[in-house]
């Protein structure tokens, strides 16, 4: 199936950054919102959390991601060293159980989502260059 972007907001909710609708960018992992872990604390986004993963516990900078969001959070925690994906099952369900918590953590993003009857849909990802 191909979906057409310039049907979001009308046959989907494209979950993007760039997204035509507030819920699209309020659900990607960019976003500014209050967005607590199971076992590391409150971070600004999830993105911030994806980065603070990878990046070694005893880089004395690792705590400055914590309040980032947007593409800022990439690009520190790549100057950090930290890869842009990870395998594993550890990281996938640590980043999924984030998600979970950041919408359970934020009413208007959970009525928002309660009440759309789109479908959402991710924005197809690419591998970094970079090879990481």
């Amino acid at each position: 199936m191909i979906i057409d972007p310039k049907e979001d907001r009308i046959s989907h909710i494209n979950v993007y950054s760039k997204s035509t609708t507030e819920l699209g960018r309020k659900l990607t992992n960019f976003a500014r919102m209050t967005t607590p872990t199971a076992n590391d604390g409150v971070f600004a986004s999830v993105e911030a959390y994806w980065y603070w993963l990878g990046v070694a516990a005893n880089n004395p900078k690792r705590e400055t991601l914590r309040h980032t969001y947007g593409f800022r959070a990439k690009e520190l925690g790549r100057e950090l060293g930290a890869p842009d994906w990870q395998d594993g099952e550890d990281f996938r369900a640590a980043i999924c159980a984030t998600i979970e918590s950041k919408i359970r953590a934020n009413p208007d993003l959970r009525s928002a989502l309660a009440s759309s009857t789109l479908r959402w849909l991710p924005r197809p990802m690419k591998r970094s260059r970079r090879g990481r």
